[in-house]
């Protein structure tokens, strides 16, 4: 991916980012500081790092799985994996997101 490509893309999923409302009504989730870390590779495939706020939440659980799914819409995007951090069984939340 050449350079304008690349910037493109992450113009482009920090829009679908800056616009996705947390379920609780927290504001999105740049704003609520549930985003704890982004990466883009060259090859596209995207990473996030999150801390939900509501813990076992089956709500978040939902949403951060819609996420991902609207993510993936981008052609550009070629993997999207959403990491849960800093929560009891976080391994267990990111597989059911990601599968």
């Amino acid at each position: 991916m050449n350079d304008r490509s690349y910037a493109k893309l992450q113009r482009q999923v920090a829009d679908v980012i800056s616009k996705w409302q947390e379920p609780h009504g927290r504001g999105n989730l740049n704003e609520n500081g549930d985003l704890i870390g982004i990466e883009i590779s060259a090859q596209g495939s995207l990473k996030l790092a999150i801390k939900p706020a509501h813990p076992h939440c089956p709500c978040c659980l939902i949403d951060f799985r819609n996420l991902r799914i609207t993510l993936l819409k981008n052609k550009k995007l070629a993997d999207v994996e959403i990491v849960i951090v800093s929560i009891p069984a976080n391994e267990r939340w990111s597989n059911a997101i990601n599968e």
